[in-house]
């Protein structure tokens, strides 16, 4: 059997979560969601956070922030959370990787 080579994938995992202390714990088993035809590779990372600015969640996300599902996470942590902002660790026109405010 020939194998797809655009299999289907989960659309972002979340990796990491706050828990009862109110620190951010990586979770046993990250939390799935989503499908879509997705590339193979390690994905982007993204972090989410409250509108006081403290992180709330950390994961991968694997769409190519061509689209809608770029904002899959937010839009789930927006209404399980209160989660008002995402940031993806990107290379920037300079060659650098940091966060920035998708």
């Amino acid at each position: 059997m020939k194998k797809d080579s655009n299999p289907l994938r989960h659309l972002f995992a979340i990796t990491h979560a706050l828990d009862d202390n109110n620190d951010i714990r990586k979770l046993d088993r990250p939390w799935r969601f989503g499908r879509h035809e997705g590339q193979p590779g390690a994905g982007t990372a993204f972090q989410l956070f409250d509108d006081d600015g403290n992180l709330m969640a950390r994961g991968r996300t694997w769409d190519d922030g061509s689209g809608d599902e770029a904002f899959a996470p937010l839009d789930f942590a927006m209404g399980e959370w209160g989660a008002t902002t995402m940031k993806v660790y990107e290379q920037h026109p300079d060659g650098q990787w940091r966060w920035s405010i998708l």
